[in-house]
């Protein structure tokens, strides 16, 4: 095991830590824009695909008397005056105007005032996806004009029900109130958003429902609005998140890791792909989940031990076929835009953390596992070469022993719902990392963990008063269902203090390609291994492994089977050094055909009864049996009774193995010469 505090000294700044630089000295605030002319027609869509990455393609200043060219009106008054466009809804009414193209990549921006409000809940802003014809759904980030409500900003759909999905909400830091210009801005990547208020980022989402060709528009709702300006510019796609791994001991007063609890399960259906998919664009450092196994042996994320409570389905989880699972959809409160959402298994986020660099995993294994499980799940986790990017964690002890035991390349770390009265000793104990408790601490715990280089995430904190908490202790991650709101106050605490963001450890692992067994996995015929890259300045080894046991002799790329193959589960282990840095990843796993042994049991006597006996019958195979006088062929089956022409006469017995697609093999018994 590598310990968490010798990882590479590679460091890297959270990637917010500019953010919350720039928030702090104005820098997000509205730029003042060019005054040349516009990179695309707002009435041509081709134009502003066709725009360059950075390109202004609107710019609208309402210098004019009527409506700026393309845009439409669907509810409410909109005029043109004094250079505002001036919104005015009913009473409770959500009025809209639609403009512009589609693009997935974009900042939307607006100079706006309230005017006129019928109270301090009534709302306007911009919406950043919605059908030319103005109708439901949309989705908007909006500001209420007593913007510093617990929900005075706001992002949120409505819904193809025409209901409300408010996934993400908070406070401003200054009121709108009336007759005061406020800036909003908001970045928007396909479902991610970051957005703005007066230069301060205040919610951040990867949670917005988009359409494939929705405009742009502006909507106001009780009130009367005037907006000022309103620009658009084409930016690039985003650029993912930014995981890591714990570096140096926290410090007390400064920040540890965020990490996702279930995924971004405060917006998003936990244990799920697309919740851990939000979690990494949110740029959480690492995203938490748990696992548990089908009845078929299938390791899949559930937290339960029955998933009634998250899925339209019952039963317990270790009672269930995969397919039964696969075919039960996960509840969420809003089923219309999380419509076909299912249990994923732990090889599917495996291959979605192979392809995402950002993606960084606590991965937490429920109730207790048998070795052969957890040889599985150490099999899958080197077959998509992600080691370096998880720590695992588990309530039960004999899971990070097991883990040790099994897997000791892997990080743990123990659960707890307090901790130890000797920490160091019991992480020590079960060769744990650190140890990850839920409620309180004290500081004497926490410094002798860290002193002893043992990390401490703290488990389930969502609130301003928890995270806060935890910054005092030095707590080296905080695991939260709120990773968005989490990452914001960070950057907040950290910019008030005037120091640097959370330091970690930038997993950069050795790239290994997963090498894959080619050719016929039958007796006497030659297995090549194939690994599509090799680190260059490396060393490699390889190890050809016969069920649990190496095969001596076989230390290369190629290996020739022999009938000690038969019916074995054949496997290589590379290993790949470079330097201090060390890279594992496992083969396929292939089962050699072929027949161990043959013999055939019984007197050789007329009248009497000779049995075929076969070591090893491949699973799914087809075994044919023939019995032969000389040249001649006598009987088939497994058994076959001695004639009287068979006295004083050559016999032998043929046994064929077949594998549809593999191949078959064949082999004859010793010959035998029954009496009379």
């Amino acid at each position: 095991m590598i310990p968490i505090n010798r990882l590479p000294k590679t460091r890297q700044l959270c990637q917010f830590t500019l953010v919350a630089a720039l928030v702090a000295a104005g820098g997000l605030a509205a730029q003042p824009h060019p005054s040349t002319a516009l990179a695309a027609d707002p009435c041509d869509s081709s134009a502003w695909d066709q725009a360059a990455i950075g390109a202004v393609v609107l710019d609208e200043t309402f210098d004019g008397t009527t409506l700026p060219n393309c845009w439409q009106v669907h509810s409410g008054t909109w005029t043109v005056a004094n250079g505002r466009l001036v919104g005015t809804g009913g009473s409770y009414d959500a009025v809209r105007i639609t403009f512009g193209q589609h693009l997935n990549d974009f900042k939307f921006e607006a100079t706006y005032r309230f005017d006129k409000v019928n109270g301090s809940g009534r709302w306007a802003g911009l919406v950043v996806d919605i059908a030319r014809t103005g109708g439901y759904p949309w989705s908007h980030a909006i500001v209420r004009s007593g913007s510093t409500a617990s929900n005075g900003v706001e992002l949120a759909q409505r819904t193809p029900k025409n209901d409300w999905w408010v996934h993400d909400e908070g406070a401003a830091p200054t009121a709108a109130g009336t007759g005061k210009d406020i800036t909003v801005v908001v970045e928007v990547h396909g479902t991610q958003a970051n957005y703005y208020y007066n230069g301060q980022e205040v919610l951040r989402t990867a949670a917005f429902a988009r359409s494939a060709g929705g405009v742009l528009g502006l909507v106001v709702d009780g009130s009367t609005v005037g907006f000022d300006r309103v620009t658009v510019t084409k930016l690039g796609p985003a650029t993912g998140g930014a995981g890591c791994l714990p570096g140096d001991p926290v410090q007390p007063n400064h920040t540890g890791l965020v990490v996702a609890h279930r995924g971004n399960s405060g917006s998003a259906p936990e244990n799920t792909l697309v919740a851990i998919e939000q979690a990494v664009a949110l740029g959480a450092h690492m995203f938490e989940t748990d696992i548990d196994y089908t009845k078929d042996g299938v390791p899949v994320l559930l937290h339960d031990s029955t998933v009634n409570r998250t899925t339209d389905g019952s039963g317990s989880i270790r009672n269930l076929t995969l397919a039964q699972v696969k075919a039960m959809k996960v509840d969420h409160l809003h089923p219309e835009v999380y419509t076909d959402v299912r249990i994923p298994t732990l090889e599917e986020v495996l291959a979605y953390m192979a392809a995402t660099p950002g993606a960084v995993m606590l991965l937490e294994f429920k109730e207790a596992w048998p070795d052969d499980k957890l040889i599985l799940v150490r099999d899958l986790i080197e077959q998509y070469g992600v080691r370096d990017r998880i720590i695992a964690q588990s309530f039960e002890e004999s899971v990070l022993t097991g883990l040790y035991r099994l897997y000791p390349e892997l990080q743990t770390m123990l659960l707890v719902l307090g901790l130890p009265s000797d920490p160091v000793t019991k992480a020590n104990s079960l060769h744990a990392s650190g140890i990850n408790p839920s409620g309180s601490v004290t500081q004497a715990k926490v410094n002798a963990m860290h002193a002893a280089g043992l990390k401490i995430f703290v488990w389930t904190l969502d609130s301003t008063s928890d995270w806060n908490s935890a910054a005092t202790y030095g707590i080296d991650g905080v695991i939260t269902n709120l990773p968005g709101k989490a990452l914001l106050w960070q950057n907040s605490y950290n910019a008030a203090r005037g120091q640097e963001g959370v330091q970690c450890v930038a997993p950069e692992p050795l790239s290994l390609g997963a090498p894959k067994l080619t050719g016929t996995a039958a007796v006497g015929q030659t297995l090549n291994l194939a690994a599509p890259y090799t680190p260059a300045n490396a060393t490699v080894t390889y190890l050809w492994f016969r069920g649990t046991s190496t095969i001596k002799g076989a230390s290369g790329t190629s290996y020739q089977l022999t009938a000690a193959d038969a019916g074995q589960d054949l496997v290589v282990k590379v290993t790949v050094t470079k330097g201090s840095e060390t890279i594992t990843k496992y083969s396929n796993h292939v089962q050699v055909l072929g027949i161990a042994s043959l013999t055939v049991q019984g007197t050789p006597k007329v009248g009497q009864t000779l049995t075929a006996a076969v070591v090893y019958q491949p699973a799914g195979a087809a075994v044919a049996y023939h019995w032969f006088r000389g040249s001649a062929l006598v009987g088939s089956g497994q058994t076959y009774v001695v004639k009287a022409a068979d006295a004083g006469q050559d016999m032998v017995l043929k046994v064929t193995v077949s594998v549809a697609g593999v191949g078959s093999q064949a082999k004859y018994s010793a010959h035998f010469w029954p009496s009379a």
